[in-house]
């Protein structure tokens, strides 16, 4: 995972694979789990 700082360079401030998951909070709250990116199946 990346974000862009206040310097317009983009830095690398995780390292997430397969069901491991991260919370973003910057420029909004979202958690992404890579393995469920890739799944075949949706949640309603």
């Amino acid at each position: 995972m990346f974000e862009l700082g206040d310097d317009g360079e983009y830095a690398r401030i995780a390292e997430v694979t397969g069901p491991e998951m991260f919370d973003a909070t910057n420029p909004f709250p979202v958690r992404v789990v890579p393995s469920g990116l890739t799944s075949r199946s949706r949640r309603a």
